[in-house]
Parts: C-alpha cells; structure tokens; sequence
C-alpha cells in the first residue's frame, strides 16, 4: 500500500450466541486456528476483575438470552505503519469501538492471495452489553437487565438505539471517528497517506469500488470472467 493511495475498510458483524467463544479462538489464533501463523498481536481489555477473556466470552455464549451477544469488528490497518505501530492503533480503535464493553482484540497479518503483500487487519470481538460498576457474579452478567433493582439483574444490553436509523447513524459515526484515528497514527509516524470512510459516491467519485475475492474463488473469476478487472486483496 503506497502513501498515494488511500483504502478504508470497516465491517461489523454479529456473533451467533453459542459461537462467541468458538471466535474469540479463531481471533486469538488458539487451538486449530493457531497453524495459520498470522498473528501480530492480541489483547483483552475491560474485562470483570481482569477475568480470561477465554473465560468471558464461554461464560457468553452458556447464559445470553438471544444471539447477537456480541460483535466482532474488523478494520485494515495501513501497511505503511510498522508491526508495533500497527498493534498500537489496533489496542486504541478497539478502546474506543467498544467504549466501556469488554473487548478481546487481535492483529491479524496474513498475505494476499495473489499480489501477495501483507494484509494487516484488527478483529475487535465486543461484548454486547454495558458494565455498569455493580459487583455481579460473571453468570449475572448476562441476565435480563432490571431498570428497577439494577443489582438483581445484568448488565443493560447496548442495542444501539431504538430505531433502524439511530443505529445506522451511529454506524456511521463509528466509521468515521476510525478513519480519525487512522489518520492521526499516520500523521504521527510520517506518513501522507490518509483514509477517508466516506463512499466514492459521498465523495463524487466515480470510480467504480475495488472487490475482495477470496483465494477460493478468485482464479475462476479474475481468468474466466473478467480477466481485465483490477483486483485489490485488502482480506485474508
């Protein structure tokens, strides 16, 4: 990735309730997702009394009500930044996608399956409810949130509003304080390269966006298909 260019990628997703452990490995590169040998670097913060979040996030899945218990975040990091400053701003985006949520993180490194550079990304698997400074067993947590005796209850699920465009606009508002702090960690390291989270249409670009085609599929598409079309690996 050069300083001309500029790439901006942000994806969230929700996490089946019975899965969120299952991806905290894959996150962590633990167990069988371990051999895959591309992890930068990983972290847990906000987590009850500094708990495991292996711990956490099994605690999850065997006591939240419905799915959607959490979400993992996933968003490039410049290629440009070194591995430790690529750790630095993954640790802070992840502070500051998930607030005062328990967040477990990870930098995932691997290479494009065709042009072949680094893919430096941070997954950020957040907890979908809000601590609220009550001392509960790590079970109540997940219970059903009680307004009136808060105490006998967990913690108050963080839906993200009310309503289909309060939850979009807050999506939106996410993708653009990262492009912020992305932005920041270039400027501080020296780089001219800056993201920008807007659209090409927002922007009044009329360029048509760039395509991920994972490694399964992409020789059939790029050699069958559209053997002119200019491919830009930005994913494992």
């Amino acid at each position: 990735m050069s300083d001309s260019k500029n790439f901006f990628h942000m994806n969230v997703t929700p996490v089946k309730t019975g899965s969120t452990a299952e991806r905290l490995k894959y996150n962590h590169r633990s167990g069988k997702y371990a051999k895959k040998g591309d992890l930068l670097a990983a972290g847990a913060e906000n987590m009850p009394e500094g708990m495991d979040p292996k711990v956490f996030f099994d605690t999850l899945d065997g006591h939240e009500r419905r799915n959607g218990g959490a979400i993992d975040t996933k968003v490039a990091l410049p290629r440009v930044l070194k591995p430790d400053q690529q750790a630095a701003l993954a640790r802070k985006l992840a502070l500051m996608l998930a607030g005062e949520s328990p967040v477990a993180w990870a930098v995932h490194c691997p290479k494009a399956a065709l042009e072949g550079g680094d893919q430096p990304h941070l997954h950020a698997l957040i907890c979908g409810r809000v601590p609220d400074g009550i001392d509960r067993p790590v079970e109540q947590i997940f219970k059903r949130y009680n307004p009136a005796a808060p105490k006998n209850g967990g913690w108050r699920k963080d839906s993200g509003g009310p309503t289909y465009r309060a939850v979009t606009e807050r999506l939106r508002e996410q993708r653009r304080k990262t492009s912020e702090l992305v932005n920041e960690h270039l400027r501080r390291h020296g780089h001219s390269q800056q993201v920008d989270h807007r659209s090409h249409k927002d922007r009044g670009d009329a360029a048509v966006p760039g395509k991920h085609l994972g490694p399964k599929r992409v020789w059939s598409q790029v050699q069958e298909q559209e053997p002119a079309l200019v491919v830009r690996y930005l994913w494992e």
